[in-house]
């Protein structure tokens, strides 16, 4: 789970869906612009190839039941009201929210991906074991690209850190795009993660960097298994600067 926390645009959350190539956005809106809001996100990501993510959302009382009704035909998944709260509860809502993202990224869906989407993809097929390195069958490395890594303690500001990195780098080289990898614990009795440096790193909304989340998944390390291939990943799209920031040590 890839947590975005508040106040995020509608290009925000697609640009992170599609990074972290998700199955299912879900968006809490109160501010009284949810009729604009979850067509628009729909149409942002059918613009990018992803027309098979989907969108749940809810707002309590502030969305009407006519409202609910025209947003859900533009292509939104469920708007949950008060009602569906009632008779489902938080774990039936959980429930109907997992039974509809239930499926898995096994191969290049889209044929006519965009280039973000077709990275974001490829990392998917490598943390899955669907897919090799060498089966991406990508050119060659054409130059040096350096590789920082950025590691410590659980609340030693790692990603506060990283976060200022990027907003000076993106300052003084204003051409040159990054990579960023972050790994979160996973844990030990669901297997499940929540990631959430984006949470903390406001500065990879920016177009020149592409960030992607991992969990270390059973790896027994700070760093998932996949890391390597990941930052070969980056390399071989020419990112100019790669960062691996690990889990926190001792988690």
């Amino acid at each position: 789970m890839i947590h975005l926390g508040h106040n995020r645009s509608a290009q925000e959350i697609v640009d992170a869906a599609i990074q972290e190539d998700v199955q299912g956005v879900a968006v809490s809106c109160y501010q009284g612009g949810h009729s604009e809001l979850f067509p628009y996100i729909r149409e942002l990501l059918d613009e990018r190839g992803c027309s098979e993510v989907m969108i749940f959302g809810g707002g309590g009382g502030v969305v009407l039941p006519q409202e609910i009704e025209a947003i859900e035909k533009k292509g939104t998944c469920k708007i949950y009201s008060p009602e569906d709260g009632q008779k489902l509860g938080l774990d039936g809502v959980i429930g109907h929210v997992l039974y509809n993202s239930d499926f898995a990224y096994t191969d290049w869906a889209q044929r006519k991906m965009h280039p973000t989407s077709y990275l974001a993809r490829a990392f998917t097929l490598l943390e899955n074991s669907l897919s090799s390195f060498e089966s991406l069958a990508l050119p060659p490395v054409q130059k040096d690209i350096p590789v920082l890594g950025i590691t410590g303690t659980g609340g030693a500001v790692k990603s506060s850190l990283l976060d200022e990195l990027l907003l000076r780098f993106l300052e003084d080289f204003p051409s040159l795009g990054i990579g960023v990898i972050c790994v979160d614990p996973s844990k030990k009795k669901t297997g499940g993660a929540l990631l959430g440096d984006r949470l903390r790193i406001n500065s990879c909304t920016n177009g020149r960097v592409f960030l992607r989340s991992f969990a270390t998944r059973g790896s027994g390390k700070e760093v998932t298994q996949v890391s390597d291939d990941a930052v070969r990943l980056f390399k071989a799209q020419n990112f100019d600067f790669i960062i691996v920031e690990t889990s926190g040590i001792g988690h």
